[in-house]
């Protein structure tokens, strides 16, 4: 629809009535709060049968966001009941909608699934990925993946982090450059050592690399894809308890209260001291988790599930 991130131009409405007029489609479903309004006013005009709106978050904290942003989330609320449903991939998510006002017709939980045929431990990929770092297989790797936002909180990590100096810190997303002076600030002022590897597309082969995955979240978190990814690669995983996290992790790893670096800090110390046999059973549970409770199969027979329920339903 040719739109700027993050906001509704007023001359996408025509073009999607447009194609919705052309295609015809037995299921307009739209996803996350931007595409969920225009959706419904685009899809209510067109007469589309069914519209199901999709949420991705939880306990957004929107001081952090365009004020544009926190009123479009009251409207949606307000319209809610419209769509025939709203699904959601998170439990979390689901209940802060509700907090929030949502009262949809149905609500449809639908986990992100993991392909474990793509995310799976990689001896190879892990030579090759700690090789180009300069570590031995003796030295303790922790990755955080995630984009520099407020979201995130990198400086919770880092608060925590600093003083484990028999491990490397490496830093994975947008934004993870030198050249982010906001970063560069924060790294210094915590005195903590990190390689920054910015935007990466080679996922996989970097969390087969790691030992351990940090998510130190401050709120936000629907279904952390990246916790996920690297359980599903036998990385275990410490995550602040946002969103599903903790449901993801289950007893495979460690969960702590969001924005407690002391808390985090014990945990990622707790991680780091035990041995590598016991980190390669903990690494083999998470896997076995992520495959038996959301691989990728589960949630396309969900959606396939819930798609021919809704179409044919009425």
């Amino acid at each position: 629809l040719s739109m700027a991130r993050g906001t509704i131009d007023v001359r996408a409405l025509p073009r999607l009535i447009r194609i919705l007029r052309r295609e015809r489609p037995d299921l307009l479903q739209t996803w996350l709060y931007h595409a969920d309004m225009l959706g419904l006013i685009a899809g209510k005009l067109v007469g589309i049968r069914r519209i199901a709106f999709n949420l991705r978050c939880s306990n957004m904290d929107m001081r952090y966001y365009p004020k544009r942003t926190a009123r479009l989330r009251r409207m949606l609320a307000l319209v809610s009941r419209l769509p025939d449903a709203i699904i959601i991939n998170s439990i979390a998510g689901k209940f802060q909608h509700q907090r929030l006002g949502f009262r949809p017709r149905r609500w449809q939980v639908i986990e992100n699934g993991i392909d474990t045929n793509r995310f799976r431990p990689d001896a190879r990929a892990r030579e090759n990925f700690r090789s180009s770092l300069g570590v031995n297989a003796a030295t303790p790797v922790i990755g955080v993946i995630a984009r520099y936002d407020s979201m995130k909180d990198h400086e919770n990590f880092f608060r925590a982090a600093t003083g484990i100096a028999e491990a490397r810190i490496v830093l994975v997303g947008r934004g993870m450059v030198s050249e982010n002076r906001s970063l560069a600030a924060v790294l210094t002022a915590s005195g903590m050592q990190a390689t920054l590897l910015g935007e990466r597309d080679d996922i996989p082969a970097v969390l087969s690399g790691l030992d351990f995955l940090c998510m130190p979240s401050a709120f936000g978190e629907g279904f952390p894809n990246a916790v996920a990814e690297a359980m599903a690669c036998g990385v275990p995983c410490i995550a602040t308890d946002v969103g599903d996290a903790s449901r993801i992790i289950g007893d495979c790893g460690i969960v702590v209260p969001p924005s407690d670096s002391e808390a985090l800090g014990d945990g990622l110390r707790l991680l780091v001291g035990r041995s590598k046999e016991d980190r390669q059973h903990l690494g083999e549970r998470a896997r076995g988790r992520i495959a038996n409770e959301f691989h990728i199969d589960h949630s396309v027979a969900r959606y396939e599930a819930f798609y021919t329920e809704i179409v044919h339903s009425g």
